[in-house]
């Protein structure tokens, strides 16, 4: 168990279960960081301005979360897994996906690694959404929008 005076939330352990996603307001925003699960070596800072609510990808590579609860971002992980050292994990670029309006902060992402599923807001105040909208083929229309990267 990892204890601190901080408002700490949204935990999530990483798909190999050596690593612990998490948002705390330690420093006085809500950001995400990450730790090894076993409590021992230090934590990572994810986040940069804001952050809550870290989904990683099915494969580890990528930890999505909120950003200021109107985008869902991307960071890309990397970790030196080197024989009879530490493993060290280390924070790419940051990428912002797409706009996100609801009143929480959860979303998932499908094992296959290319589909989000969220609530959000409806259109007009009062009305009720009947309707589920699902984005297909998500990571296509990003590398068609930002290729190379």
């Amino acid at each position: 168990m990892i204890t601190s005076p901080a408002d700490e939330h949204h935990a999530a352990p990483s798909p190999d279960g050596k690593w612990l996603a998490y948002t705390s307001d330690e420093s006085g925003i809500y950001q995400v960081y990450i730790r090894p699960i076993d409590g021992r070596g230090a934590r990572v800072q994810v986040s940069r301005d804001n952050g809550m609510g870290p989904v990683w990808s099915p494969n580890g590579s990528s930890l999505s979360f909120t950003y200021n609860g109107t985008m869902i971002n991307s960071a890309k992980i990397a970790v030196s897994d080197e024989p009879d050292q530490t493993p060290v994990l280390q924070v790419g670029e940051i990428t912002s996906l797409f706009s996100y309006d609801s009143p929480y902060d959860s979303f998932d992402i499908y094992p296959d690694g290319e589909h989000f599923l969220m609530i959000v807001s409806g259109q007009y105040e009062g009305e009720e959404s009947t309707e589920i909208k699902i984005t297909l083929n998500f990571f296509e229309e990003l590398k068609r929008l930002a290729p190379g990267e």
